[in-house]
């Protein structure tokens, strides 16, 4: 029980321990990719700033200053309204902006800039001072936002948004209001503004992508060796369990025949029975009974370490339908018990060659496990399909049963199925484990169909060569 609770709190552990590693890692990858987004983004801005400093830009933006001035003065001069001053801004901006985008775009494509990055240039207020203190809003952003420069578009939760710079020109005029010169200052402000798509990701990801390699192959390499570690800790654990089983097995198996040896020497020591030779003679049968069935028991354990390549083959060609009769009737006289064995056997003569001891072998110990594990009937059925020239032998039992869980590792060495229900049945765990090897060796297959509580059938397919 503390070697199952060991085991388990080892799994955990090394489970835990799997994730831990895993997640710091992922922490690191992020990290490191924002780190390199961060660092883009700052040099994709610092490239932005050199273009937007260039000189075909600044001439642009000269232009679009100049008229702003060019509209100021003409409102003070009462030529037009506050309305057509942002009208005629606007329609200047419309003029200049395909040649602002163009040279965007050109020092972007020159700086081979991985994302597609818009560019917004705002009016955020436009107001003019006289020498007494007093403004005058032209416009002011909190009643609309107006564009001059760059793309139209609104930010999404995909796209980053950033303030570039808060721009303000200032300008002093001159008015003639009424034959009078009157001074006065423009104040023009603008925002500078810059989205940036979601292209970072596919670009930075192409650059991360030896860490991303790195870092699969290592979480592979880790979690197959913790894979390989925990299967090959059950895997002992098994081998112990199945090791722990067979000598406790063949400890109870030795023990009977061992007893009774011991009380029959002590019989033949005692005094009285040394003039009583028909008792002595009784004694020795027992002791000589007893020796044939340790011999038997050791004969198992020897025959049963031969796995199938290495089982010497004597074949002979025999009438398969009289060989199997004659099987099943040479186990009923062994029977001391009342089981109802039935067969369904071709009479006509069909012909096989494999050796008649080992076969013998295995459909004796399908038998005896049938009246070991409960059953009160079993059958055996042959058929022979001549056609592929094969030999169907099924042997079906009323038992208990063998759950589902147990029936893929019932022909491994040494396996006893553990449940509460047949763990007082005697075995060595060895007796499948044989018959599996000898129908390999005669390259033949064996399968088993079972639910547990509704008996058991083994089917043994042989193929005539």
């Amino acid at each position: 029980m503390k070697l199952v609770n060991k085991t388990k709190l080892l799994i955990a552990a090394s489970v835990f321990t799997l994730l831990a590693l895993t997640a710091i890692q992922g922490y690191l990858i992020r990290n490191t990719y924002q780190l390199k987004r961060a660092t883009a983004q700052y040099e994709s801005q610092s490239i932005f700033t050199q273009i937007y400093n260039s000189e075909p830009v600044e001439y642009l933006l000269w232009e679009l200053r100049n008229d702003a001035i060019k509209q100021a003065q003409a409102y003070k001069n009462k030529q037009i309204s506050k309305e057509e001053v942002i009208t005629n801004l606007q329609q200047k901006s419309a003029s200049l902006n395909p040649y602002f985008l163009e040279e965007i775009n050109k020092g972007f494509a020159e700086y081979s800039i991985p994302v597609d990055i818009s560019i917004q240039k705002k009016l955020t207020s436009m107001v003019l001072h006289d020498t007494l203190g007093n403004a005058e809003t032209i416009y002011n952003e909190k009643d609309s936002t107006l564009l001059l420069l760059g793309t139209p578009y609104k930010p999404t939760e995909n796209s980053e948004q950033k303030l570039i710079n808060n721009a303000t020109f200032t300008k002093g005029l001159v008015a003639n209001i009424n034959g009078k010169s009157y001074t006065y200052m423009l104040e023009f402000k603008t925002k500078l503004f810059m989205s940036e798509s979601t292209g970072w990701s596919g670009y930075l990801i192409k650059q991360m992508s030896g860490v991303l390699l790195l870092a699969c192959l290592l979480f592979l390499f880790v979690t197959g060796i913790l894979f390989y570690s925990i299967n090959s800790l059950l895997k002992q654990k098994k081998l112990a369990d199945i090791k722990t089983d067979f000598i406790n097995n063949i400890t109870h198996e030795l023990k009977t025949p061992l007893s009774t040896l011991a009380i029959a020497i002590k019989n033949l020591n005692n005094e009285a029975s040394k003039y009583n030779g028909l008792f002595n003679n009784s004694v020795l049968e027992v002791i000589n009974r007893q020796n044939i069935r340790l011999q038997k028991l050791i004969d198992q354990v020897l025959n049963t370490s031969l796995g199938y390549q290495e089982i010497e083959l004597n074949e002979e060609i025999f009438n398969m339908p009289q060989f199997l009769k004659e099987t099943v009737d040479d186990f009923k006289l062994s029977l001391k018990e009342d089981i109802d064995i039935t067969t369904n056997i071709h009479k006509d003569a069909i012909l096989i060659s494999a050796d008649k001891f080992y076969i013998s072998t295995a459909i004796n110990n399908l038998l005896g496990n049938a009246v070991k594990y409960g059953s009160t009937s079993v059958s055996l059925h042959y058929d022979y399909t001549p056609k592929e020239r094969t030999h169907f032998i099924k042997i079906k039992d009323n038992g208990i049963g063998i759950p589902k869980k147990h029936q893929r590792s019932i022909f491994d060495k040494f396996y006893r199925v553990s449940e509460q229900d047949t763990h007082n049945y005697k075995g060595l765990g060895l007796g499948l484990f044989y018959t599996h090897q000898i129908i390999e060796a005669h390259k033949g297959s064996i399968s088993v169909s079972s639910t547990k509580g509704n008996g058991t059938e083994f089917t043994i397919i042989l193929s005539n060569q």
